[in-house]
């Protein structure tokens, strides 16, 4: 499907233009961090792209959140120094929607015309609440919510977002 739009080995930021629809993939990781981060030249290369006052709806999608999640442990991990990134989404009209992930939980939080939309995971959820000291409870980060995901329906009139959890079928040895 990307074709001649798939990013070279030292080039993880992209877009990806189908069916009236604008991607615009970034690249969030800080090697050898939990937390993200993006360059100067990826910020200069994004406000660029957006720049263009192209009439397509755009979708941003990125692997941290570029804003706090309200949670404190887990705005902990999310885009470190994310100002310019932000103000470059405000100043681009044609920008509705983000995707990420990272936080392991499903949120959806409103930024001025934007929305972003953060995916669980389909491997372990985390809890909201504060964490107690890791010695006491080694997996004390994670619930017993199931794995999910997000699908996310792009349409004439936006978009409709619907979250689906996977049953677990756990076996255990006797």
């Amino acid at each position: 499907m990307l074709g001649e739009d798939t990013p070279s080995s030292d080039r993880y930021y992209y877009t990806v233009k189908q069916n009236g629809y604008r991607f615009i993939i970034l690249d969030t990781l800080d090697e050898g961090k939990v937390t993200g981060l993006m360059d100067k030249s990826q910020l200069d290369w994004l406000e660029a792209e957006l720049a263009e006052k192209e009439d397509l709806y755009t979708v941003i999608c990125m692997h941290h959140p570029p804003i706090s999640v309200g949670v404190d442990w887990m705005d902990a991990l999310i885009l470190q120094e994310p100002e310019r990134l932000l103000r470059i989404f405000d100043a681009s009209p044609c920008l509705k929607l983000v995707l990420c992930g990272h936080v392991h939980h499903p949120f959806q939080i409103q930024h001025n015309q934007l929305t972003i939309l953060i995916a669980p995971a389909i491997s372990v959820q985390f809890r909201k609440a504060p964490l107690p000291p890791p010695a006491e409870k080694p997996y004390a980060l994670f619930t017993d919510a199931p794995p999910a995901f997000r699908i996310v329906d792009l349409n004439p009139e936006g978009w409709e977002t619907t979250l689906h959890h996977l049953s677990i079928l756990r076996a255990y040895a006797d």
